[in-house]
């Protein structure tokens, strides 16, 4: 269905920030995603949605209506569900993202803010927006330098005689500098010196404490091993966790979601407490996403699927 409004925004993207609009074939409704082309963190998706699954939403004349679901900071979210045409986030975290109509009722210079906003919120610190809409002056300098850092120093078509002397000077300097440079490498690599003998003996010593620990663990090995209580049993586990992204339990849970198998069971045995669970999920891959990974449709927990990839990674 098309969307004047929708249209407009997504060249201004294309236009602003240098994104590349697309679609994300795991959605089952027409969608365009915009991610943060330095971050590659998605802040903007525009939908074609089912109005009966936008909450709130209680005109039901069509059954689709474009939307715009974009990143905003929490406290803008509250303030922002007050007024007319926003919604609480279709198909994403709620508190980190919020849904508004693509309406004629809504000026175009509010959607522009929201998504500088979303925008801003997806870059990275070190790479500021401003650093960002110069890149293409930055490249060019780059290029540019690429090209003709081998060139040879032509000072003829310099008419000036106090000039060209000046340059023909700073070139003697440069060429100075580079050769103490090679000069100073050079004597760096002479003054190292490998004494071999030195080296035979290291080697010698290291086989014979090796041997030493070998014949103490082989002695060890013949005595039978103390039984561990459970209290020891349950610390030698968490140190094997404290060395993994994911503990144990998370790591079970996580595979039977991705494979869709049963985890209820072994939650209840495990007295392990379901929401806990996903939140320390969703903590530890914060700094990874930039958003929750998981999330509830009614009481079943799922995985945002723009983070399946993500999460493997982290198995």
């Amino acid at each position: 269905m098309r969307n004047d409004i929708r249209d407009s925004l997504i060249k201004y993207c294309e236009r602003q920030f240098g994104a590349e609009p697309a679609r994300n074939e795991k959605y089952e409704e027409p969608n365009i995603i915009i991610k943060h082309r330095s971050t590659g963190k998605e802040y903007a998706i525009f939908f074609e949605a089912p109005v009966n699954k936008i909450r709130g939403y209680n005109a039901f004349s069509l059954p689709t209506v474009n939307i715009l679901v974009v990143r905003c900071s929490e406290e803008k979210i509250q303030e922002l569900l007050e007024r007319r045409g926003f919604f609480e986030a279709y198909k994403r975290n709620s508190k980190m993202w919020i849904t508004v109509l693509l309406s004629g009722f809504i000026d175009k210079e509010k959607y522009i803010n929201l998504l500088r906003n979303a925008f801003e919120l997806t870059d990275d610190p070190k790479h500021s927006e401003l650093d960002f809409l110069t890149d293409t002056r930055q490249d060019k300098s780059k290029r540019f330098s690429e090209a003709y850092k081998d060139a040879p120093i032509d000072f003829s078509k310099v008419k000036s005689r106090r000039k060209r002397a000046e340059l023909e000077k700073i070139k003697a300097g440069i060429k100075k500098s580079s050769d103490n440079l090679k000069n100073q490498s050079k004597e760096e690599k002479e003054k190292i010196n490998i004494d071999f003998d030195s080296l035979q003996n290291i080697r010698s010593d290291a086989a014979v404490t090796m041997e030493k620990l070998l014949t103490e663990e082989q002695l060890d090995g013949d005595k039978p091993m103390p039984e561990m209580s459970l209290q020891e049993e349950e610390s030698k586990q968490d140190a094997i966790d404290a060395d993994m992204f994911f503990t144990g339990h998370e790591i079970y849970f996580l595979k039977a979601l991705l494979n869709g198998k049963e985890y209820k069971k072994y939650l209840s045995s495990n007295h392990i407490k379901l929401s806990m669970l996903i939140d320390s999920i969703n903590e530890k891959m914060m700094d990874t996403t930039g958003d929750t990974v998981i999330e509830f449709n009614g009481d079943e927990p799922e995985l945002i699927v723009d983070y399946i990839e993500d999460i493997k990674e982290k198995l």
